[in-house]
Order: structure tokens, then C-alpha cells, then sequence
């Protein structure tokens, strides 16, 4: 297996179809030839490394600046109707890596979280030279982010001000924090949770925050169900597989969903078939991680995740048979006593025992009746 030497570039440019640029760093093998791809899209800053393990490994990898980010053009409109950056500006993006010279006309996507998001939008567009997913850590619907029953302001809000807004400031010209390190020790140091928690009402949200804030807020409250922030819908047009990992201990852990929805609903045979996920004790930024905090779960608990990503990509890329294909659907941890890895082929196990928890109004005998689940 051949090792790689890196060529970088820094904010290439990228047009899109309405003639925004936005702006990619580009990891490409040193050698000759043209090399599969790999795109990565971020509204949080392209990431400046990082990626050697899947340069080196032959695959040229493209990391962007979503519209209104950073180094790109146009502006940021999240979760809206009139948000293009998520699928138009994914599917422009995917296009125009297979066309480089040094790209060999087969992408696969990655990332986690809202890089993940972006994957699901521009996938339901169906990039014709898109064939493999690697979208992880991701809810079902926006608004089931904070766990299940509970709505945490507080976290909304920092997640906004320490995450999106620093470079909002920059490019509206408002004084600092201007970056995550420094917006996420002021909050520290100023606001803290607790702040915001008490803030009532959101409608009424003091208008010299960071742009884009108040309005972020409105749309929330005003149709938490609204389309644009659901994924229900969308795995049926989704027509290549996804390699998923997640956590039990994960905020955003409806991959269980995900797969299920791919499994029965998705937009091919393939992607019905060759969807994979791997869940393990982690949290949201922990994955692969053999400890939370104060709890270790013991070397068996830790996984190289590249390891496993290249391998997904070396088949669906490459068309390397080494097994990835025929391995079973769902690749989980157990927890307890009696835990460790095991394998099944759909969510839940088949052998699971489910408890159903019954209620009557004293007529439970028909389906007009007082019964209840």
C-alpha cells in the first residue's frame, strides 16, 4: 500500500451556481495520477489539518468554508427555506471536486454534527458523482438536540455565542471576541449559563446581540417543527450509504433513527443495504474515546475511527473488496457488567425483549376506544 506525500493549498476558490465563491483548503496525495476524493463542509471554520491519515492513504481531501463563513462569500442564512449552502452549495461543491484534474470523478462526504447536516442536505440532491456518506452524530430534527422532553436555552444560546457568532462579529465589523477560544472565555467569564436560562421572553431577546441571534431565536419559537429543520423526509431520496458513528451518552444521538430510515425508506437498493453504524459509551465530541470525564470503560472501548473511515471510503471509492461491505449493519457497544462490542443487523436487535407500558379508560377493546400506549 502506497504512502503519500501532501500537497496543500489554501482557500481555493470555489464557484457556485449563482456565482457566490466560496473558499476550500485542498490535501491532495503528492504523486502522480488522480486520487478519489473526500469533501468536508463547515460552517465552523475549514479545518488547516488534520486529514493526513486520508491524504496519505490516496485520497485527496477538500475542506470548505460554507456560504457566509469565514473565508467564503455571500451570506449565512441557517436553517431557513432560503438557505442554499447546505444542499445547492454541497452539490456544486461535490461537482467541482470530481472535475479537478487530480480528482478521479469519485467523492465521498464527511463529517460530524452540523458538518453532517450539510451532508444530508446535499445528498438528497443526488450529485451524480457522490457515492459514499460518512455523516455522523446528527438528530433526527433540530429541535431534538437537547435531550428528549427538555428545551436548554442556556445551551441554545451559548452554542450561538461562543460557536457562531465570533466570526459574525468579525464580518460585521463589531468589536472582539473574533474567534471560539476567546468568545467561549468571555462567556466563562461573564455570562455563564445560568444568564440566559433566566431570560424570559425569547421574544423580546435584547437586539445588540450578534447578528443573526434574535432572528435565530424567533424562527425557533415561532415553528420549532418547520421543514428545513427535519430529516425525516429526506432519506428516501438519499440513493448512497452512510457509515454512521455515535454514543450512547451523545445529545444528538438519533443515528438509531437514521439507520432505521435509511434501512426501510432509502433512495436505493445500495443505500437500504450498505448502511453502517457504529454506536459506542462516548459523547458528542468524544467519539472513539475510551473515557468520559471521571468514567473509563477500558481499552475494548476505544476505536480508531479514521481507521474505520478509510476503510468505508477505500471500498466505496476505491472498490477494494476488504470486507466493509459484508460486515453487519450495526456494530454497537453494550454497557454493564456483561458488556463489550456486539454486532446485529437492524436496530433494536431482534432478540430484544421491548416492554410495552398499556393504559385503559375502562374501553381498551377497539381502536376507537380508551386505550393507550
Amino acid at each position: 500500500m502506497n504512502s503519500y506525500g501532501i500537497v496543500s493549498e489554501r482557500d481555493v476558490e470555489v464557484p457556485m451556481r449563482d456565482g457566490v465563491l466560496l473558499r476550500a483548503n485542498v490535501f491532495r496525495p503528492d504523486g502522480p495520477g488522480a486520487f478519489p476524493g473526500i469533501l468536508l463542509r463547515t460552517p465552523y471554520g475549514k479545518p488547516e489539518a488534520g486529514y493526513d491519515r486520508y491524504v496519505r492513504a490516496g485520497f485527496a481531501v477538500v475542506t470548505q468554508d460554507s456560504r457566509g463563513r469565514y473565508a467564503s462569500d455571500g451570506d449565512y442564512v441557517p436553517f431557513t427555506e432560503a438557505d442554499t449552502g447546505d444542499a445547492e452549495d454541497g452539490y456544486d461543491a461535490v461537482e467541482w471536486l470530481a472535475a479537478q484534474s487530480w480528482c478521479d470523478g469519485k467523492v465521498g462526504t464527511l463529517g460530524a454534527s452540523y458538518n453532517a447536516w450539510m451532508q444530508w442536505q446535499l445528498a438528497k440532491l443526488r450529485p451524480p458523482h457522490l457515492l459514499a456518506m460518512c455523516a455522523y452524530t446528527i438528530p433526527l430534527e433540530l429541535t431534538a438536540v437537547d435531550w428528549p422532553g427538555a428545551f436548554r436555552p442556556g445551551r441554545r444560546i451559548k452554542w450561538w455565542l461562543t460557536t457562531m457568532a465570533p466570526d459574525l462579529r468579525r464580518r460585521a465589523g463589531w468589536p472582539a471576541p473574533h474567534t471560539t477560544d476567546e468568545a467561549r472565555a468571555l462567556w466563562d467569564e461573564i455570562e455563564g449559563e445560568g444568564h440566559w436560562i433566566g431570560y424570559l421572553p425569547w421574544q423580546d431577546f435584547p437586539r445588540h446581540l450578534p447578528p443573526g441571534l434574535r432572528q435565530y431565536c424567533e424562527n425557533w419559537l415561532a415553528e420549532p417543527n418547520r421543514r428545513p429543520w427535519r430529516f425525516d423526509e429526506v432519506h428516501q431520496h438519499v440513493e448512497v450509504p452512510n457509515l454512521d458513528f455515535s454514543g450512547w451518552y451523545d445529545h444528538c444521538n438519533d443515528s438509531m433513527r437514521h439507520l432505521q430510515l435509511m434501512q426501510t425508506n432509502g433512495g436505493s437498493e445500495v443505500a437500504r443495504r450498505a448502511t453502517k453504524l457504529v454506536c459506542g459509551p462516548w459523547n458528542h465530541p468524544g467519539l472513539g474515546q475510551r473515557q468520559i470525564d471521571a468514567f473509563d470503560f477500558g481499552p475494548q472501548a476505544q476505536l480508531d475511527l479514521p481507521d474505520i473511515i478509510i476503510r468505508w471510503f477505500d471500498h466505496w471509492l476505491k472498490g477494494i473488496d476488504n470486507g466493509i461491505a459484508a460486515e453487519p449493519a450495526v456494530r454497537y457497544f453494550a454497557m454493564g457488567d456483561e458488556g463489550g462490542w456486539r454486532t446485529a443487523e437492524t436496530w433494536p436487535p431482534p432478540s430484544t425483549p421491548q416492554q410495552l407500558y398499556l393504559a385503559s379508560a375502562g374501553d381498551a377493546r377497539h381502536v376507537a376506544g380508551g386505550g393507550q400506549l
